[in-house]
């Protein structure tokens, strides 16, 4: 009853959360905002990211726009700044 309790109750409360919801119903079917990560180089060129190296399945319920830049700065050399485009902003995050 304990099992069937957490399986059931767990999701039933995450479904009040912002969507998608770690451990709620609709985290697998939600479909990943999309986003795009340009990189600003030192010689001042931009290129799109290769999100392939860094990200093997892009899912609804990981927040991209936190992690990847920071991870960016650190990985690839000569990177000046991640610029992170969504259907609704645009931002720039500065490495270094």
């Amino acid at each position: 009853m304990l099992f069937l309790l957490i399986q059931i109750g767990v999701p039933l409360v995450r479904l009040r959360a912002p969507r998608p919801a770690r451990f709620g119903w609709q985290m697998f079917s939600a479909s990943p905002q999309r986003i795009r990560f340009s990189l600003l180089m030192q010689d001042g060129t931009t290129q799109p990211a290769n999100l392939g190296k860094y990200v093997a399945q892009s899912r609804g319920e990981v927040n991209l726009e936190e992690a990847l830049p920071r991870h960016l700065c650190r990985m690839v050399s000569d990177v000046v700044s991640v610029e992170i485009t969504t259907p609704d902003s645009k931002r720039v995050y500065p490495c270094r």
